[in-house]
């Protein structure tokens, strides 16, 4: 998905290289019985997250905060830029036949109830 999103240019490099890094920290603590922000696993994933650093302005916070700084701020901006997709959505167009539509588009006959 994240892949997707980068290929389809709803995310930056950035928040990619970020995100990829959360789906590992995400993987060892879902596989790993006994595993802590202090392995050197998800330490390093940890380092990695850059997004956050311009906003820590310097602070020392623990691998765990960095993680879950990062992870908040990269929600509300997709959850942001979902709603400035939907806003710009494009419009069915009147010009088209209703019929020729119906036998295009399986659906169609559902598009009042969007």
């Amino acid at each position: 998905r994240i892949r997707a999103c980068y290929c389809l240019g709803l995310i930056s490099r950035a928040e990619r290289a970020d995100l990829v890094c959360i789906q590992t920290i995400r993987n060892h603590f879902a596989h790993n019985l006994h595993v802590s922000f202090e392995d050197p696993g998800v330490s390093e994933s940890c380092h990695r997250l850059k997004m956050i650093t311009p906003l820590l302005h310097g602070q020392q916070v623990s691998k765990r905060v960095r993680f879950e700084r990062t992870v908040c701020m990269l929600s509300m901006l997709i959850v942001q830029r979902q709603e400035e997709a939907a806003q710009s959505r494009l419009q069915v167009r009147t010009d088209l036949a209703s019929d020729l539509l119906s036998t295009q588009c399986p659906l169609w006959d559902d598009h009042d109830s969007v």
